[in-house]
């Protein structure tokens, strides 16, 4: 659809273009029915070919045009005109907080910001809308002293959009998010307040609560670090309203404040204790605070990012919005750089700059970057242990491979409970059985190894915070994983430490140890491979996001997933690439390989059979994948037509849900579970289903097949166990809340813990 001023859009006409993000563009433009200008924003042509995500969007549309409220932007209408989305509102002059706000702003003003933000919050909430798209662009406030929100339901959009069209995406932006938010959970109105508390704690300090390269590395910090008070940064602030962002930004819902309007009320409380100040126009023309024009030389000190644009306080190394370095401010010296202008430029002359910058880089640096990734030669590791016992459990996926697949069983458990282990706090790691004893790694900072035939502790080695990660056993070690991202080496008898290794960042994922190494993926992006007997490093390969999948072996390939929709596929030797498969969605999953197949699936609600040795040479792999990316995106935006599959594809299936578990693999039959309800088994070599069973809530926890059953725990808080060539439910068992972890099943007993911190033991 053109778009050019003096066009008609619908009945209106474009008179102005006021600016553009990753999502669409909003022109100023004329009603000759009612005579009046409005705010036009139209989507981006990409849409035109995401029918069902626009369906869902103009779906919210139809509650969002019916909002009226004093501190909402009203939106008027929208429509579609020639395959695109236009949505009319009403235009404001003077630009949003983020045009205006050049630093700090006055406590009492930012109250009345917040209170009218809380207000229009409530008001959506009580008729069933979730903004999920607060800050500061977003919020408008206009010479009257109005405040307004704007942009309810631009977040569907955003979410939904094609992964490879995410990058540099601030819809919805990252250092607002809340951290269900940001894990893909169901949301309610106190994922607004935690927003809420981020635009508080930037009006105050210019800064946000927590920033980072990437939106995992900020969900790591939020769940990790308590953010700085606002009153350290700027001791204008009253500490009481250091308690009240506290709360906001509190990690589990059920500490924030119910309600927005809560929140307002209790900062109100702290205001009025303050002695009054500025009057609301004074303090928002303040020298330094708002900017009457753009562009303008920031107040002496302050540093312009030359990578996002923001405006850093003085003494600043680091952006406080995106991480990047800040150059050195030298005294006396004022402007600004060709660096600072170019951060200032418009998203669409970015984009352009990018692509052309693209174009004219892609071979020169791709053929330095291959010609810098082969191999070099490392010695031997010190041992060949690897985390596999026949008829064990001895870590996550049972073997290496991380088939979860044991064929011969002396003896079928029957449902029957044997013992029960209480701990503090939900269990979200699967166990280690190995030589008798059960090795568990606790929400409530301990590691600990108990008597697999009557649950009594036998030891326990305290740590520094919840552990997600499985233990994984070999040859008188345990290994494991912790949020503050150090890989363990206990000793498997007495709980001592042998040795750590630090990584970078949390570790979720779960440690492989095969052929003498032990491989783990962390928050910091990269894979790590360390010699199992020592903890010495061998190598580490970067990926693209952060890596919440344990790692799968098998002959000589290591396969992993990242949250940056990448499946990898290393030499377990040396870390060399071989080559990547691309998801439409963050994996959390973990990868199991039978044969030269790793099955995956992803949040996207595929699983796929990728080849890992595909029949062409790494030099024509290389030339493909970069072709690929590089179609993909002229594909996105209408140029080209649909690219071909990539290398290394077998089959693809959708379920009716996102995949966060890895599948099982028992001979000619993959498994795996959906939070759709659903356990899947589909025939290995083609993807053609065999069967389905229903339970009773969605399915979190990875499926375990042993014999003739399949073991598999569901948020409805039972065990089930069901006929791996039927799907016929055999029996289950009921614990006390939904269950994430995976089941180890060992000698005639299956283990399995559950979110109500205790793990069974059934016979």
């Amino acid at each position: 659809m053109s778009t050019e001023v003096g066009r008609m859009v619908g009945k209106y006409r474009i008179l102005e273009n006021i600016g553009s993000s990753g999502i669409a563009t909003v022109y100023k433009a004329y009603d000759p029915s009612l005579n009046r200008e409005v705010a036009l924003k139209v989507l981006h042509a990409y849409f035109a070919k995401e029918r069902e995500l626009v369906q869902r969007f103009l779906d919210e549309m139809d509650a969002i045009v019916r909002l009226r409220h004093p501190n909402i932007v009203p939106v008027y209408e929208y429509g579609e005109e020639d395959g695109s989305v236009w949505i009319a509102m009403e235009y404001i002059p003077g630009g949003s907080l983020k045009d205006r706000l050049k630093g700090p702003l006055d406590f009492n003003i930012s109250v009345k910001i917040l209170a009218g933000v809380a207000a229009a919050l409530d008001y959506a909430h009580d008729h069933g809308i979730f903004h999920r798209n607060i800050k500061l662009s977003n919020i408008f406030v206009p010479s009257e002293g109005r405040v307004l929100l704007s942009d309810f339901g631009m977040a569907t959009l955003g979410e939904g959009m094609h992964p490879l069209m995410k990058t540099g995406l601030t819809t919805p932006m990252p250092e607002y998010m809340s951290p269900e938010q940001a894990e893909g959970h169901k949301l309610d109105r106190r994922s607004d307040v935690y927003t809420l508390g981020v635009l508080l704690y930037e009006l105050l300090t210019h800064e946000v609560p927590y920033f980072g390269d990437s939106a995992e590395t900020i969900w790591a910090k939020q769940t990790i670090y308590l953010p700085t008070m606002p009153s350290t940064l700027n001791p204008a602030i009253p500490e009481a309203a250091d308690e009240v962002i506290a709360k906001a930004l509190t990690v589990r819902p059920e500490g924030r404040y119910a309600t927005a309007g809560e929140m307002a009320q209790r900062l109100d409380i702290v205001a009025t204790a303050e002695e009054k100040r500025l009057s609301f126009e004074e303090a928002l023309e303040e020298a330094g605070r708002v900017a009457p024009a753009w562009p303008e030389t920031p107040p002496p000190g302050w540093t312009v990012c030359p990578e996002c644009g923001r405006t850093n306080r003085p003494n600043r190394q680091f952006c406080s919005r995106c991480g990047a370095k800040l150059p050195v401010v030298i005294p006396g010296v004022g402007g600004l750089s060709w660096r600072q202008r170019l951060a200032r430029w418009s998203p669409r002359r970015k984009a352009l700059a990018s692509l052309v910058s693209v174009l004219l880089l892609f071979l020169l640096v791709g053929g330095v970057a291959y010609a810098a990734s082969r191999p070099i030669e490392l010695p031997a590791p010190s041992s060949n242990i690897s985390s596999y016992v026949a008829g064990e459990w001895a870590m996550w996926g049972r073997d290496p491979a991380h088939t979860s697949y044991a064929e011969v069983v002396d003896t079928q458990p029957q449902g029957k409970l044997k013992w029960r282990f209480v701990t503090g706090a939900p269990i979200r790691s699967s166990v280690a059985v190995v030589g008798g004893k059960v090795y568990l790694a606790t929400g409530e900072r301990r590691i600990v190894a108990l008597d697999a035939q009557s649950g009594e502790l036998l030891w326990e080695a305290k740590v520094t915070g919840p552990v997600d990660s499985s233990p994984a056993v070999a040859n008188g070690l345990a290994y494991v994983g912790l949020y503050d991202g150090r890989l363990l080496a206990l000793d498997a008898e007495s709980g001592e430490l042998r040795w750590e290794y630090q990584t970078g960042n949390p570790i979720y994922g779960s440690p492989t140890v095969a052929d003498g190494v032990v491989y783990i993926g962390s928050g910091d992006q990269n894979i790590y491979a360390l010699d199992a007997v020592t903890g010495s490093f061998r190598w580490k390969h970067k990926t693209n996001g952060w890596i919440a999948s344990s790692p799968a072996v098998s002959e000589g390939l290591v396969c992993v997933g990242s949250r940056g929709w990448v499946v990898y596929v290393l030499d377990a030797e040396t870390g060399q690439e071989m080559f990547k498969y691309r998801f439409l969605a963050p994996l959390d999953s973990s990868p199991a390989i039978s044969g030269n197949i790793a099955y995956m699936g992803g949040d996207d609600r595929s699983m796929r059979a990728i080849d890992m040795r595909p029949p062409v040479s790494r030099t024509k792999r290389w030339i493909i994948e970069k072709s690929l990316w590089l179609w993909t995106q002229l594909y996105l935006q209408g140029i080209a037509p649909e690219p071909p599959v990539q290398v290394g594809f077998v089959w693809l299936v959708n379920s009716r849900g996102a995949i966060t578990t890895a599948p099982a693999v028992a001979g000619d039959t993959v498994y795996f579970g959906s939070t759709d309800t659903r356990l899947y088994a589909l025939e290995a070599a083609t993807g053609k289903e065999r069967w389905q069973f229903k339970a009773g809530g969605a399915i979190g926890s990875s499926p375990a097949v042993v014999g003739g059953a399949i073991y598999f725990g569901s948020d409805d808080g039972r065990l089930y166990v069901v006929d791996k060539e039927s799907g016929t439910k055999l029996w289950d068992f009921a614990t006390g809340s939904k269950i994430m972890a995976s089941p180890a099943v060992a000698k005639g007993v299956v283990y399995i813990g559950s979110t109500d911190g205790v793990l069974y033991a059934i016979e």
